[in-house]
């Protein structure tokens, strides 16, 4: 039985947040080449994922912040997307339209939100019993005091009726730098959970099955916050909400969990980080967490999985991202995605390519190993996205034109010759999984809940090589 992958959590960098590095932790099982024949894909007509529909005058953001997530949702049978909506002052804002035929034809949009002067934007679509839940983030100025977020409740069956509309903002009392925040369902009732960097904290709202929207609340688990990914699986047999947050001063990630929205479990320490990450992404996908982490100075894209969200499986290299240096204050954003898909039964995760353009790699078989890079060799290509079912990838073309691909395609004309770029071993046998102990929520034969296992965090070597402390060794594919 498989596990339904439907939320997607991110952690990003905001400006004012500190940056953040991870380094390689090897893992035996998988079988490393460098970089050959995969490095190959085409431009225009014939590149490897067919492009569908391409929205002009389009953008993921503004000027300076991360590509938002969770920007195309389906719903009611139709595609949902928003994206931020080019022009003057007037017609510039976040804009919303729907495909009902699959993404090739799209109804013209509505503004849900106008950008004015307004630096920059994010935004986060989930649906819920019949309203598209919209969440926006926007800020004025760089100072904190002109940050705010709201959430833009719309009709599904009256969606383009504006009068319908229902805005509420999300921190009217505690303003501030937002640095990361997800949205999602848990026990019927919506979930806003927010950071903020200038305080390190973690904050939330909850909208019952009522309607009303509750105080913010604060998340106390004793330690501080730097970036968070949120969401809600069933893998340990009861619905539960999954947080993973990292700590910028220790390098550190950690989990904590939560069965009724208001009772949180002891931090646990996942990793300790060479420096500090740059995004961090989750899905659930066949039974397990898949995980994907990008570095901020040294630029690898990093790959891990779990059955529990308790035991990890060591952090393995899986591509380089382009580097995020620039002239300007603030570094071009770059973007790590990841997505699966049940009619292909394939995970895949992108990147903003070293090279150049955008890279992508897939597994087979539920993570134990990586295909590809397959390559989208356009320089003005960036900032992948997915939708969260894997069937699409999205991407910027230049400033203003937005793409979406199909990919829904044979990714083995793409492969090596020799056609064995999933191949682990001389045998061809699928690497063994990391063992695992038993699940923390498992009971014994009297009832008593067994003693945790110690088990002592990874901790990895600080970067001592490179101008911008970059490792030294190329970068690799896995089989």
């Amino acid at each position: 039985m498989r596990f339904q992958r439907r939320t997607v959590c991110m952690v990003s960098a905001a400006v004012v947040v500190a940056f953040m590095i991870l380094q390689i932790v090897p893992f035996g099982t998988y079988h490393a080449q460098e970089t050959g024949p995969m490095s190959r894909s085409g431009t225009g007509e014939n590149e490897t994922f067919p492009a569908v529909h391409t929205f002009e005058n389009a953008s993921w953001w503004t000027n300076y912040i991360i590509l938002s997530r969770d920007t195309m949702i389906r719903a009611n049978g139709f595609i949902y997307q928003a994206f931020v909506e080019l022009g003057d002052n007037d017609t510039k804002g976040i804009a919303l339209t729907r495909s009902g035929d699959n993404g090739t034809t799209w109804a013209d949009p509505v503004h849900l939100w106008n950008l004015s002067d307004n630096l920059a934007m994010r935004v986060f679509l989930i649906p819920y019993n019949g309203t598209l839940y919209c969440f926006v983030n926007q800020y004025v100025e760089l100072a904190w005091t002109t940050w705010s977020f709201f959430c833009i409740e719309v009709p599904l069956d009256d969606w383009r009726n504006s009068t319908k509309y229902t805005t509420t903002r999300m921190d009217d009392t505690d303003p501030g730098y937002i640095a990361t925040f997800n949205a999602f369902v848990f026990h019927g009732e919506v979930y806003l959970m927010w950071t903020r960097s200038h305080y390190m904290d973690c904050l939330y709202r909850v909208r019952d099955v009522n309607g009303t929207w509750g105080p913010i609340r604060y998340l106390n688990v004793g330690t501080y916050f730097s970036r968070m990914s949120a969401m809600v699986s069933n893998i340990s047999g009861i619905s539960t909400i999954y947080l993973l947050y990292t700590y910028t001063n220790t390098n550190s990630i950690h989990i904590t969990t939560s069965t009724d929205g208001s009772n949180w479990t002891s931090p646990k320490n996942l990793f300790y980080l060479a420096d500090e990450p740059d995004q961090v992404e989750m899905i659930e996908y066949n039974g397990r967490f898949h995980l994907v982490v990008s570095e901020r100075l040294g630029y690898d894209v990093f790959y891990t999985n779990s059955g529990n969200g308790s035991q990890w499986a060591p952090l393995q290299k899986i591509g380089e991202k382009a580097e995020q240096f620039g002239s300007d204050l603030v570094p071009p954003p770059l973007n790590v995605a990841i997505t699966a898909s049940d009619s292909r039964d394939m995970i895949y995760v992108a990147h903003d390519n070293k090279g150049g353009g955008i890279a992508v790699v897939y597994s087979r078989d539920n993570g134990s190993s990586f295909g590809g890079p397959v390559l989208l060799n356009n320089s003005n290509y960036s900032l992948p996205n997915f939708d969260p079912e894997g069937e699409f990838l999205m991407h910027m073309e230049g400033e203003d034109k937005l793409v979406m691909r199909s990919l829904n395609v044979n990714i083995s004309d793409f492969e090596p010759p020799d056609g064995d770029d999933n191949s682990t071993d001389d045998n061809d046998t699928t690497p063994e999984e990391p063992v695992e102990e038993p699940d923390d929520n498992s009971t014994e034969d009297n009832g008593t809940a067994p003693e945790e296992p110690v088990e002592e965090p990874t901790t990895i070597p600080r970067r001592t090589t490179g101008p911008h402390l970059r490792t030294t060794d190329p970068l690799t594919r896995f089989h």
